[in-house]
């Protein structure tokens, strides 16, 4: 892109662009360090008295001279402040979803009651401690079929309990299910009145 400043040989840099002595000081340190030999330099800066970005190449062709390069890289600096504004947004937002998970193990496993995490294919994914605490066993992996099995459930007149009949496939499939008591055996051998 232009600076559309026009052809400025010969003219001291201050008059090109006021007021960057002091919006720029480092600039004209590099100009002075280039003129007096130090190798080629690139610089990007965002020079104030022109409101633009620009990525400035300076360099030496004889002593006590330079030459600097304006290139304006005013769009691609919006771009990039607009990417990096995203990313922070995403950051934020994977911060944010990482406390919560946080948040949400800590309930989970606080609990003194027994929670179950299924995927939709009702497959174990998660045992909070009270179940692990209770059966004795991690059911993670096993579905829901094979703990019902190991749990030998009943209703509390002894009668045995189908996995059809279980309140959580009938939850499952949408039924509303409240109330119904039933029991399990614990891994001590003795009964877990379950709800």
């Amino acid at each position: 892109a232009q600076t559309e400043l026009g052809p400025i040989q010969g003219t001291q840099v201050s008059e090109v662009i006021p007021g960057i002595r002091e919006s720029n000081p480092q600039l004209l340190e590099i100009y002075g360090l280039v003129a007096n030999g130090t190798p080629l330099e690139r610089v990007e800066t965002f020079v104030e008295a022109l409101q633009q970005w620009f990525s400035i190449g300076v360099f030496s062709p004889m002593r006590e001279h330079f030459l600097a390069v304006f290139d304006v890289i005013t769009d691609r600096k919006r771009a990039e402040q607009r990417l990096q504004g995203q990313q922070n947004k995403e950051m934020l937002a994977i911060h944010r979803a990482r406390h919560h998970a946080a948040e949400m193990t800590g309930i989970f496993t606080a609990q003194n009651d027994i929670v179950l995490l299924y995927d939709t294919e009702m497959n174990l994914r998660r045992a909070n401690p009270a179940f692990l605490a209770t059966y004795g066993f991690d059911p993670v992996g096993l579905t829901c079929k094979n703990i019902f099995g190991r749990l030998s459930c009943r209703w509390l007149d002894a009668r045995a309990l189908t996995w059809e009949e279980h309140p959580t496939p009938r939850a499952l499939r949408g039924e509303k299910v409240a109330g119904e008591l039933f029991v399990a055996k614990r891994a001590d051998g003795t009964d877990a009145v379950l709800e």
